[in-house]
């Protein structure tokens, strides 16, 4: 499934007409995509990491709650897609309503879930899956373990979490190495590590606790340029950009009307910008691309030169999530 049917968005199910899956490697970006199938995907990783102990499930539980659940209702919560397909044109817009509705409920089923899928834990001591600023009390061997987690993730990459035990005692804290983060940076009590023990895609932090004791992880998001395996023919060529967790996609309206003629060269720089007054306060990603413009070809259906023009167009990406918050726009995730 997420080797080869699975949206980068970890979105699922690409057909509609049986609201499932296609072949390997079909990926159509108007594909289906139903919100309800990507809450029971989140559910299902989560499940997996339970059974397995394996950080590469909770990496898609993050990637679908971030991209392909959380776009499945608007930002003021009053309106919802059924389908979150990685384009469309300029008439797309939410639901009201429906006459099956089971999206918002199954949203709401996983978003009452959540806290539950923050910590788990094992005989040997505490795992944190989900960077998401949280207090909890656990149950250990040793005693009552009280954690608060304080972050800004996912626009920013640092996280604290304070470790309480009741009493002194010896455990693990294993905390997530996500898949996209090349280069992260742990410290306890101020003091950086210099080696760490990775165990099924886990930091294993080993020790004596105390009570005040602290760690620091830092997870550089640079923006990445994400491509398909040229299996996917509907991304040949293509694109798509992600800054950490967070997949983005381009709307018109950010971007001179339409975006399905911008092409993103592989040598422009990408910069991520802060806007705490923008769609809720996301962190968007701005750069240059190149637009193809066509000429007028009058009454012409077919002529041997294709009457066509590129010009420098600066561009503006944000959070898929957000996408269609505003006035219908074009969208596009996967671009040239």
């Amino acid at each position: 499934m997420v080797e080869r049917r699975m949206y980068v968005i970890g979105g699922l199910g690409g057909i509609a007409g049986h609201e499932g899956f296609g072949p390997d490697y079909e990926l159509p970006n108007d594909g289906y995509l139903e919100t309800c199938a990507a809450i029971g995907a989140g559910f299902f990783h989560q499940r997996m990491n339970l059974q397995f102990g394996e950080a590469k499930y909770a990496d898609e539980l993050e990637r679908v709650l971030y991209n392909g659940v959380l776009s499945g209702v608007s930002l003021k919560g009053d309106s919802y897609f059924y389908e979150n397909p990685l384009e469309a044109g300029k008439t797309r817009s939410r639901w009201a309503w429906h006459g099956c509705p089971c999206c918002p409920p199954m949203f709401l089923k996983i978003m009452g879930a959540l806290p539950g899928s923050i910590y788990a834990q094992d005989p040997q001591g505490v795992y944190v899956n989900l960077f998401i600023g949280s207090s909890a009390e656990i149950r250990m061997k040793e005693g009552r373990l009280k954690l608060k987690q304080v972050t800004r993730y996912p626009w920013d990459g640092n996280v604290g979490i304070n470790v309480d035990p009741e009493k002194p005692g010896k455990f693990a804290m294993n905390l997530r190495l996500p898949e996209w983060c090349r280069t992260p940076e742990i410290r306890v009590n101020g003091q950086p590590l210099q080696s760490v023990d990775s165990v099924r895609g886990y930091a294993r932090i080993e020790r004596e606790w105390k009570q005040g004791d602290a760690i620091e992880l830092s997870l550089p998001m640079p923006v990445e340029r994400v491509h398909a395996n040229p299996m996917v023919k509907a991304d040949l060529g293509r694109v798509a950009l992600r800054r950490g967790p967070i997949v983005y996609c381009l709307e018109g309206g950010d971007n001179g009307g339409i975006v399905r003629n911008l092409v993103i060269p592989p040598e422009a720089a990408l910069n991520a910008e802060h806007r705490a007054d923008f769609l809720g306060g996301v962190t968007v990603i701005r750069g240059n691309a190149k637009a193809v413009r066509r000429a007028d070809w009058g009454s012409a259906l077919y002529q041997a030169r294709h009457p066509q023009d590129v010009a420098d167009h600066p561009f503006t990406a944000i959070p898929y999530y957000a996408n269609a918050n505003r006035e219908p726009a074009e969208m596009r995730v996967w671009m040239a």
